[in-house]
């Protein structure tokens, strides 16, 4: 067999009992995360399978009930066997749909672990999913989608995963909140239809440029506080996209409609900006990028960031503002030297 499908129906037709394979689990060594295979309750994810890989595989016996995650090792291609359980790691696909959202509308959604208060270390969104299937893997046919292992450590039993939803195409957003417990003995978990909650807004990416070793991200969005994250592990070998992981690095205040800073760092890097509170407590959805066709879709090579040769906005207000700088002082030299010459003829 040589696809996720292949391999399916290899395994339920080769087993001592009548099983049902419920998913099918790949870790894909360039996005650093797990793409999942479905064809229940959905059909996506459909990848090659190559003898030299390992998977994990989520199988439900006759009871309807039990479920066994096993690996399948590099024997598979010749016989089929599924070697011992493996307890340390859990399917961990959660599911649902949002109360009032538009059909066919595309949304976007931050994930993070833990109860505690202030900005999370990681968070995840909707292109962490299936990353290298492409961007806003993680809501799809009216349903999201998260698959809580693909966070750097997967989350221990009995953890808090609190999930942040909202729209991808405006300014102002309608948001859903939606906080469960992961349990590590469940093959998937439909989490049902999430409540509406109060209207927010996501704030917009404007621009990113490379000069050197130093990006300059400029940002707009209402007053108030954002966290700002970044993500360097890129979801395929183009190293266009982010895999959808990122890491906080800080926060910002602003008073006005937009806000930059600036980052140094030798590797690629994405950004996103998300809303907080005077506490850091995650408050609205993340930033998106007005104007394309996949707003969420933060891609380096759209705005320069892997460009040396490029100016950035930001970096071409702060030439201006050196260049400026530098016309005063040349000004102020001049004046000077011409005062200390009429000075001279005075005397003379």
């Amino acid at each position: 067999f040589t696809s996720s499908v292949d391999l399916q129906n290899h395994i339920e037709a080769n087993s001592s009992a009548s099983v049902t394979v419920r998913f099918i689990e790949q870790y894909d060594e360039i996005a650093q995360s797990y793409r999942l295979f479905s064809m229940n309750p959905f059909q996506f994810g459909t990848f090659a399978v190559t003898d030299a890989n390992s998977y994990l595989v989520a199988v439900q016996v006759p009871d309807g009930n039990s479920v066994v995650w096993t690996m399948v090792g590099s024997g598979a291609g010749s016989n089929g066997t599924l070697l011992a359980p493996e307890a340390a790691t859990s399917p961990a696909l959660y599911y649902g749909q949002l109360a009032g959202a538009t059909t066919g509308t595309p949304y976007s959604y931050i994930a993070w672990t833990g109860t505690g208060s202030g900005a999370p270390a990681e968070i995840l969104t909707e292109d962490g999913f299936n990353t290298s299937d492409g961007t806003d893997q993680g809501y799809q046919n009216d349903y999201w989608l998260v698959n809580l292992n693909n966070f750097s450590s997967a989350p221990a039993d009995g953890a808090t995963i609190n999930i942040l939803f909202g729209e991808t195409d405006s300014g102002s957003s309608s948001l859903w909140s939606h906080t469960f417990t992961f349990q590590q003995a469940s093959d998937d978990s439909n989490q049902g239809t999430v409540a509406a909650g109060l209207g927010g807004a996501c704030p917009g990416l404007a621009s990113v440029g490379r000069v050197d070793t130093t990006n300059y991200i400029s940002y707009s969005g209402s007053a108030g506080t954002y966290l700002l994250y970044r993500s360097q592990q890129a979801s395929d070998g183009t190293a266009s996209r982010s895999n959808g992981r990122y890491q906080y690095i800080g926060s910002q205040t602003i008073s006005g409609s937009s806000g930059s800073f600036t980052d140094i760092t030798l590797d690629q890097s994405w950004y996103i900006i998300v809303p907080a509170d005077g506490s850091n407590n995650i408050n609205g959805c993340h930033s998106i990028e007005r104007g394309t066709a996949a707003p969420t879709a933060i891609q380096l090579d759209q705005l320069g960031i892997n460009s040396s040769t490029m100016a950035p906005a930001a970096f071409l207000g702060l030439l201006a503002t050196t260049l400026l700088t530098l016309g005063l002082v040349v000004r102020q030299m001049l004046w000077s030297r011409r005062q200390t010459t009429t000075t001279t003829r005075s005397s003379g």
